[in-house]
C-alpha cells in the first residue's frame, strides 16, 4: 500500500514538473538533420501505399528571429530529389517559430501548410521532431497521411 502511495505520489510530482518545461526556439542556429517517414494505415490508396517508407537529409536554419529554411535531399518512394520547390528547393517557414509551454513542444509551420513539433535537449544543440501536420492533413490537422520523425544536430 505504501509502494502505491509513493509511486501515485512520484507520478504527479513528475507530471507537475513536465508541465513546467519550456521549448524555446533556436536563433541563429544550424543544424544537420535526417528523418524517416512512413504512410500511415488506413489512407486513401490513390495517396500511396501505407508503410512506404521514405527519408530525409539536410540542414534546418534558424535566423536571428528563428525563421526556419530547410534544404536537403528526399527519398520518396525510391525517387530522389530536393527537398521543396523553388530556386534553390528548399522550405521556408511561414511564420517565425513558436515555442512551446507547459511541457508541449515548439512548432515550425512551413509554407507548405506542413508543421513539424520539436524538443531540444538539455545542452540545446539537438532537436528531436516529428511531423504534427503533412500537406495532406485535414483542414483542422487532426488527421496526417505520415508518420515523420527525427533529429537535427547543431553544426
Amino acid at each position: 500500500m505504501l509502494s502505491a502511495v509513493l509511486m501515485l505520489g512520484c507520478s504527479g510530482l513528475a507530471f507537475a514538473q513536465a508541465t513546467t518545461i519550456t521549448t524555446a526556439c533556436p536563433a541563429s542556429f544550424t543544424c544537420a538533420f535526417s528523418a524517416a517517414e512512413a504512410l500511415a494505415y488506413g489512407i486513401p490508396r490513390s495517396v500511396g501505399s501505407a508503410g512506404q517508407p521514405d527519408v530525409y537529409v539536410g540542414y534546418m536554419v534558424f535566423d536571428g528571429s528563428s525563421n526556419v529554411t530547410l534544404s536537403g535531399l528526399q527519398n520518396v518512394n525510391g525517387t530522389v530529389g530536393p527537398i521543396g520547390t523553388g530556386t534553390p528547393p528548399g522550405l521556408s517557414s511561414s511564420i517565425p517559430c513558436v515555442a512551446g509551454a507547459n511541457g508541449q513542444p515548439a512548432l515550425i509551420t512551413f509554407t507548405d501548410k506542413s508543421q513539424i513539433a520539436f524538443v531540444t535537449n538539455t545542452t540545446g544543440t539537438e532537436l528531436q521532431f516529428i511531423l504534427s501536420k503533412d500537406i495532406n492533413s485535414s483542414a483542422n490537422g487532426s488527421t496526417a497521411n505520415s508518420v515523420r520523425v527525427g533529429v537535427c544536430r547543431k553544426q
